[in-house]
């Protein structure tokens, strides 16, 4: 049985509607399954900045907004950091 190549792909969402990082969000998108993200803020927008692995950068992007949205945040967009995944 073959092994699936995992990549660890970078990309970071935008959330919507949200202007402050809080404990209480901190909690939710880790719980959520966001434990590869970091949580940034600037010019008054958060969003996630993720290291995520998985086979394609599709199933990291749509398993990353899924979790986004299962810890209670909309995305408002994403932004994939080109040429920068590396096999895990």
């Amino acid at each position: 049985m073959a092994t699936a190549i995992r990549t660890v792909h970078r990309f970071t969402i935008l959330l919507a509607a949200v202007s402050e990082i809080t404990d209480a969000m901190e909690d939710a998108v880790w719980r959520a399954g966001c434990d590869d993200a970091l949580l940034c803020r600037r010019a008054g927008q958060v969003s996630l900045r993720f290291d995520r692995a998985a086979e394609t950068l599709g199933e990291a992007l749509g398993t990353a907004v899924n979790d986004v949205g299962r810890a209670g945040f909309a995305v408002v967009r994403v932004h994939v950091v080109e040429g920068d995944a590396t096999a895990d």
